[in-house]
């Protein structure tokens, strides 16, 4: 598909992107520029950036134009051409494996000539709400940091995926806690929601949580030496999966249960 050219277009237009053989021969596919590093202007002058680089691992990393900028095929002129923001670099430096550790989101040098103080530079999305963080953003987002591939940790700061979500999380959480940790959740409801989906739970909690309780016996096992002799069958045939809560059948079940009943 070719771009859309403004009427008064002129070859140094297509300059600003393509090498000029591909301008006289648009069939072959090496189109960019081999530019090792560039250095922006204007209110990105702090970025470099290299389309080379990107260029080199574009079947790896399947990384095309419209990759960065969404509207090339429609765009009239590199005026109309959108440039990245921050959160579009995240979806590859923070998440690929295949990203080396040098190129990381964590290393301001990736992106950033120098490491500057003070504001923040208009090129972060940092300053500038998302679009969907509409007024009740703040009492309905949830379904959209639980969303796969959710970055909220681009502008949160320390709240990393599939980790511990601390520092401005907790600054609201820690008192308004989620609908469901009603005033029984602590000592009767939570098990059978982390039997049923428990990486829900490490969206807040980190590992050790449930050990700072559950080191100790719960009630329901107490004393344990009948419990153990018999007692858990009961509790077992009524729903197997809160034993799973804690409990794997090799590790513990497979101690005693070493033949199948039939």
């Amino acid at each position: 598909m070719k771009p859309l050219l403004s009427p008064d277009s002129t070859t140094a237009d297509c300059r600003g992107c393509h090498a000029p053989e591909q301008i006289e021969n648009p069939d072959q596919p090496h189109g960019l520029k081999s530019i090792s590093t560039q250095t922006l202007s204007g209110k990105y002058a702090d970025i470099r950036f290299s389309h080379a680089a990107h260029f080199k691992v574009r079947d790896q990393m399947q990384v095309g134009c419209t990759s960065c900028h969404e509207n090339i095929l429609t765009s009239a002129s590199l005026t109309t051409l959108n440039l990245p923001k921050m959160v579009d670099c995240v979806g590859c430096h923070e998440t690929a494996k295949a990203i080396p550790a040098q190129f990381a989101m964590s290393n301001c040098h990736t992106c950033h000539v120098d490491n500057q103080s003070g504001p923040v530079p208009l090129s972060h999305t940092r300053n500038v709400k998302p679009d969907f963080h509409t007024e009740s953003f703040r009492k309905h987002h949830s379904s959209e940091a639980s969303a796969p591939g959710a970055k909220c940790f681009v502008c949160h700061t320390n709240v990393q995926p599939q980790a511990a979500a601390v520092s401005q999380c907790t600054a609201c959480h820690q008192v308004m806690l989620p609908a469901s940790h009603t005033a029984r959740w602590r000592d009767d409801l939570h098990g059978k929601y982390a039997a049923i989906d428990r990486e829900s739970c490490a969206t807040c909690h980190v590992t050790d949580f449930c050990s700072r309780c559950h080191n100790e016996l719960p009630r329901s096992h107490v004393p344990l030496p009948p419990f153990k002799n018999g007692g858990h069958a009961k509790l077992a045939m009524i729903n197997n999966r809160s034993c799973f809560t804690c409990h794997t059948y090799q590790d513990t079940c497979a101690e005693c249960h070493t033949q199948t009943l039939r």
